[in-house]
């Protein structure tokens, strides 16, 4: 393995990394958010 393709690799997962742990956050945030307004405002 090249060293330059390795560090472009670790690159490449470190961003999908931070990538994917800011869409699970939005993602949990946005389903909290909802589940108390469901809880406050039960639907009739």
């Amino acid at each position: 393995m090249d060293s330059s393709l390795v560090l472009v690799l670790q690159d490449l997962q470190c961003k999908y990394t931070i990538a994917l742990a800011h869409f699970l956050f939005k993602l949990t945030r946005v389903v909290g958010i909802t589940a108390v307004q469901q809880a406050f405002n039960p639907q009739k």
